[in-house]
């Protein structure tokens, strides 16, 4: 893929993949430089994106490795800082020219070449590497440019069933949004049980768009529920809460109340409450096995004994009808 910058530089942009040919990152190697006199060493390095267009990392050769003012070499600090600041797409950078965050009222000499040059305006301080405010600029510009958003289209028109299925299981909540919310429900049907999955995901928004994607005619579907609620009580407390009320318009099967039944113990008042609600609007799939279980609750458990004595009693009369 080859792209052209507004400052004319040419980018081959390369895709990479994995073994199984699975695409992974976008790699390009960046040339250039970075400022019109010799107190800025050009840059030569590899420059690498996600498959979102986020930058991800880069590598420098030996032979050209990274300069500040004065020719000195980046240290790991600095380098540090540069990927932090690479990484970040709306940096104030993104609306300033290098030469605005110079101060000319300030003169710094060079010790290594006959040269004069300004100081870093304080307003950047925080968003360049002290004495390389071109390099930093240029490579911003070059990261976060329109190319991030032709790498984007270009994994859009690559999305194949076992890319969809290998950024829904990679970890990256970036990679598990774009797919929840890029792809239309039918296009995401075969790969429920990954999304479903992801209800157990730490990420604050993912368990909660996965739970959005699941079909509603599935909710009342008994191994469905089994699987959605399946590690039930390793949940955040929120996604707890919000699978509860979801499950109070649905028939619970049993299966699923057992789960939330042998979770009663590590869950607070309130979620308590709603369980035995949903017990007791279910009392047709309470079976001798969880009779059993809430019998034993209602001896060990003094502050659940009354709501399990009335659902088993509700079980009795449900039987004798």
């Amino acid at each position: 893929m080859k792209y052209t910058t507004d400052k004319g530089l040419q980018l081959n942009v390369s895709l990479l993949s994995d073994q199984a040919n699975v695409p992974v990152l976008y790699s390009a190697h960046v040339a250039t430089t970075v400022c019109s006199d010799s107190l800025c060493k050009p840059i030569d390095l590899e420059v690498y994106w996600d498959l979102l267009g986020h930058f991800a990392d880069y590598k420098t050769p030996e032979h050209a490795p990274l300069t500040k003012f004065d020719h000195l070499l980046f240290t790991t600090a600095d380098h540090q800082k540069l990927r932090a600041i690479l990484a970040d797409s709306r940096s104030m950078l993104k609306d300033y020219e290098a030469e605005d965050m110079i101060d000319r009222s300030v003169k710094v000499y060079s010790s290594k070449v006959d040269g004069i040059t300004g100081a870093t305006s304080a307003s950047f301080q925080d968003v360049v590497v002290p004495g390389a405010v071109y390099t930093v600029h240029t490579l911003w510009h070059i990261v976060n440019g329109p190319v991030a958003a032709e790498i984007l289209a270009h994994t859009r028109s690559l999305l194949n069933d076992r890319l969809i299925k290998q950024m829904l299981s990679s970890g990256n909540g970036e990679y598990q949004h774009f797919i929840l919310t890029a792809l239309p429900d039918n296009r995401l049907k075969p790969f429920l049980p990954d999304i479903i999955g992801l209800i157990a995901s730490k990420d604050d928004f993912i368990p909660y768009l996965a739970l959005e994607k699941v079909p509603a005619g599935l909710w009342k579907d008994a191994a469905a529920q089994s699987s959605i609620l399946r590690g039930f009580d390793s949940l955040r407390l929120e996604v707890q809460n919000t699978l509860l009320e979801k499950l109070k318009a649905q028939p619970l099967h049993t299966e699923g109340l057992k789960i939330l039944v042998h979770s009663l113990d590590k869950l607070n008042k309130s979620q308590v409450d709603k369980v035995f609600d949903l017990l007791a609007n279910n009392i047709a799939f309470i079976d001798a096995e969880l009779e059993a279980q809430l019998s034993a609750l209602a001896q060990s458990n003094p502050l659940m004994a009354r709501r399990a004595d009335e659902i088993m009693k509700s079980r009795k009369e449900h039987r004798s009808r």
